[in-house]
């Protein structure tokens, strides 16, 4: 499949991110952050990794894959990297994703640039900040 014939409107810069168990990862993903898969592909039969797994979460696309060392892919998460998501109600969305497992790192609070702000983390390392209006 080409970038011509993707399913999703890609828009600015989309996350790809080489995760410990992707298929799991993606379920993780559709449970606390309400994305939808919208293709996923194997290495080869037999082999259950997957070397793209392309999902919707929040209106724009987020690419995950499971570690390749033979290919030269085996290093896992996003390092410093925060991925932010900007949403109507923080509160509904961190309440789901600290119920389906992320864990608090920084409470939901009013920041001091206006904002409405919490950060979490999942369990393959990578850092979710939440951004909201104040109520």
């Amino acid at each position: 499949m080409t970038v011509t014939e993707m399913k999703t409107p890609y828009v600015g810069v989309i996350p790809y991110i080489c995760v410990s168990d992707a298929k799991a990862a993606s379920k993780l993903y559709e449970k606390a952050l309400g994305a939808r898969v919208v293709d996923t592909r194997t290495m080869k039969e037999g082999d259950p990794r997957l070397i793209h797994c392309e999902m919707v979460i929040n209106g724009n696309a987020m690419m995950i894959n499971d570690p390749f060392p033979e290919h030269g892919m085996a290093q896992t998460g996003a390092g410093s990297c925060v991925l932010h998501i900007t949403v109507d109600d923080l509160q509904k969305w961190w309440d789901r994703a600290i119920a389906a497992g992320f864990k608090a790192e920084m409470e939901p609070h009013d920041a001091f640039w206006g904002d409405r702000y919490a950060v979490m983390s999942d369990a393959y390392g990578l850092r979710w900040a939440l951004v909201g209006p104040k109520k």
